[in-house]
């Protein structure tokens, strides 16, 4: 059995008088640093949530290879602000950060607050709060989470300390969210760096942070039982105005364990395509009928719907019978 190794040596380096070394991730946390160098840093824009569209972070946990990401895919603009999409493995947020006081919002497309409006905002982190001043935050709120089903987590940040990210000086807020049972260590201008949930500890091994590379980006294995991930389906706009364009396309025998290994040619598959409301009931049917492998695009138009939360269910059936699904969700906002 490995054993983890715990290594402490002590420097002066800019403007810091102590280093440690964490035992995994190559985060260095620094137990004090020079009043010359806090002045300085402290006087500077910090941004804890950095977001460019083709942002990654990838996090390893303790004990295991296994590798989770977030990833910021792309943004729009509601009421004149700019919103980033990004990923938390299945879910996700539409997040803006406010440099000046240090915190970040989400746009309610689900009504998690349950106002009757779907283009407010969230409070996700307010890091510029005095430490253990309890808030409440959504940045891990989702209705089909099941473990808060989309209510917010009591919050507090219990720390400020600085660190050495990717060679990197940096001031660290160390954020609970008690609800969640999750403490979470954010960097200055690197976002999450380490996270403790129940017991198991994640470090961030790698970034792309508005197109320059730090530490190592692994190749996430792709699990061949879940032929879903080969069906591509998205939306634009997001959230949309009345109407909105669904491109999907539909791979190549995909799934059709009847066909010979490596057979290249092109049948009709059935696919259907259905917009759901946010309790389930039917509203429109886009596609319901066989196409060939390949790229397509098909509107919906919302402007007989009021402003919500839908889903667009996407079902593939192979020529051997079996069916693949995916389902995204599509805000409207009038």
């Amino acid at each position: 059995m490995k054993k983890k190794v715990l290594i402490v040596v002590v420097v002066l380096t800019s403007g810091f008088i102590s280093l440690k070394i964490s035992a995994q991730g190559g985060i260095k946390y620094m137990d004090s640093a020079s009043e010359t160098f806090k002045t300085r840093y402290q006087n500077e824009i910090n941004i804890f949530n950095p977001l460019h569209v083709g942002d990654l972070w990838q996090y390893t946990y303790s004990g295991n290879e296994s590798v989770a990401e977030q990833r910021v895919v792309k943004d729009t603009i509601i009421n004149n602000t700019r919103y980033y999409y990004k990923t938390y493995g299945e879910f996700y947020n539409w997040e803006r950060y406010d440099t000046i006081s240090s915190t970040t919002y989400k746009l309610d497309v689900e009504d998690l607050d349950n106002d009757g409006y779907y283009n407010d905002e969230l409070l996700v982190d307010s890091l510029s709060i005095e430490e253990y001043i309890e808030y409440y935050s959504y940045k891990y709120s989702w209705r089909g989470s099941i473990f808060n089903h989309g209510a917010p987590s009591k919050t507090i940040v219990k720390d400020t300390y600085w660190g050495i990210i990717f060679g990197d000086s940096v001031t660290i807020k160390k954020v609970e969210y008690l609800d969640e049972f999750l403490i979470v260590d954010i960097a200055d201008a690197y976002g999450e760096v380490w996270s403790m949930l129940e017991g198991m500890p994640t470090y961030l091994t790698g970034a792309i942070i508005n197109g320059i590379e730090y530490g190592n980006i692994v190749s996430v294995k792709f699990d061949a039982q879940n032929k879903s991930d080969f069906i591509s389906v998205q939306n634009y706009p997001n959230p949309f105005n009345s109407s909105t364009k669904i491109q999907y396309s539909i791979p190549n025998t995909v799934g059709d364990e009847n066909l010979p290994a490596g057979w290249q040619g092109v049948r009709p598959q059935m696919i259907t395509m259905k917009i759901y409301d946010i309790l389930g009931h039917q509203v429109a049917t886009l596609v319901n009928e066989k196409q060939t492998p390949g790229s397509y695009e098909v509107e919906f138009n919302g402007s007989n719907l009021p402003s919500g939360v839908y889903f667009a269910q996407f079902i593939y059936k192979t020529m051997g019978k079996e069916t693949y699904s995916k389902t995204i969700t599509i805000v409207l906002l009038k």
